[in-house]
């Protein structure tokens, strides 16, 4: 959620037979649903619920009055795939292992650092 909260939930569980649909997820006032994270089989998220009955979930990040999270992203070994703007509006992107994320992450429920790149971050994929 756009919150800062989230949980993980098997697709199964967000299907319903009655026509009306299925209230699956608890909202905060100014919250938005964030789109689902296909979760990769060696991921390891210790740390999340899975909530079969949907909810709020836990807190991800610990966010500041006016800050929304956008996106979010489970990896492996691999690293991550930055993808942004560099100077005069050029498509840029940068790979980031596990080992070059490191310094950065920060626990569940509290902000990691930003990582050292020179262009503007937009979005993010697994490697």
């Amino acid at each position: 959620m756009s919150t800062g909260f989230g949980f993980i939930a098997k697709i199964g569980d967000m299907v319903s037979r009655v026509k009306a649909g299925k209230a699956f997820m608890t909202l905060d006032a100014q919250a938005v649903p964030l789109l689902s994270v296909p979760l990769l089989p060696h991921a390891s998220l210790d740390e999340l619920k899975t909530l079969a009955g949907g909810g709020r979930g836990l807190t991800l990040i610990g966010l500041e009055d006016g800050e929304t999270l956008v996106q979010t992203a489970a990896f492996g070994a691999a690293g991550l795939v930055l993808t942004g703007v560099g100077r005069g509006g050029k498509p840029a992107e940068a790979t980031l292992s596990l080992a070059a994320l490191a310094p950065v992450l920060g626990k569940r429920a509290r902000r990691g650092r930003a990582p050292a790149i020179k262009f503007k971050a937009t979005g993010l994929r697994p490697a």
